[in-house]
């Protein structure tokens, strides 16, 4: 019953509640678990049906924790790989980052999409991917040079950048994001896997670090993006 109760909230809930995301998404665990512990059997259930039952569940669990195992060390190269560029970004650098995002939602997330947050961490920096919720954050970002860095580049999503055909979603492309971006608020632009973009849009920007398809780039030009800066 607590199981289907919970069922229910769950596809009742909506994805957002008081400006947190995937709300309805954060009851999966506990639904699933309370209806694992509902499992009972019967006193008059034959042994070998028990230590067959028991025998799945063990070998479903060695299989998920393998899983999950090989996804963090993907992960965890990925972020190493990634997260090279922070050695050559300065100590309280004006730092913005755009993460490629897939036009389509998928059930699994993209694992960068808030890579870029620990540049405030390691580096004192500011970063763009930080969200801001009435009650839930300790720190809050204040820049007062214009609202204008606030609405478009200051906050989440504005770190993920999807490609140029995706439809219908709230997320800029990276050549709007790199067109539109005011050079003179930041100091380093961090890509991180990008959609296909124009290259043309980084002029007057100088690549300091490269790592795969991940790169970091010194603003230079403070005139506005493209061939005619």
């Amino acid at each position: 019953m607590s199981a289907l109760i919970l069922f229910a909230v769950f596809i009742l809930l909506p994805y957002v509640v008081f400006g947190s995301a995937y709300a309805d998404m954060r009851l999966t665990p506990y639904m699933f678990a309370i209806a694992l512990i509902g499992i009972r059997v019967r006193p008059t259930t034959p042994y070998w049906v028990k230590a067959l039952t028991a025998a799945l569940a063990l070998c479903f669990f060695g299989a998920r924790m393998t899983e999950t195992t090989m996804s963090f060390a993907q992960a965890d190269a990925r972020y190493t790989s990634a997260l090279g560029a922070l050695d050559h970004v300065p100590v309280g650098a004006r730092l913005v980052s755009f993460v490629g995002r897939p036009c389509r939602t998928q059930w699994g997330t993209n694992k960068m999409e808030h890579l870029p947050a620990l540049a405030i961490v390691r580096r004192h920096a500011f970063s763009n991917d930080q969200w801001e919720m009435a009650g839930a954050q300790l720190m809050a970002s204040v820049y007062p040079e214009g609202s204008r860095i606030v609405r478009h580049f200051g906050r989440d999503p504005s770190q993920m950048v999807t490609e140029p055909t995706c439809k219908s979603q709230i997320w800029h492309t990276l050549n709007w994001s790199l067109a539109n971006l005011p050079r003179d608020k930041f100091d380093y632009v961090w890509i991180i896997d990008p959609p296909p973009y124009d290259a043309q849009l980084l002029h007057g920007m100088t690549k300091i670090w490269a790592g795969g398809s991940n790169a970091l780039y010194r603003i230079g030009d403070r005139g506005a993006a493209g061939t005619q800066p």
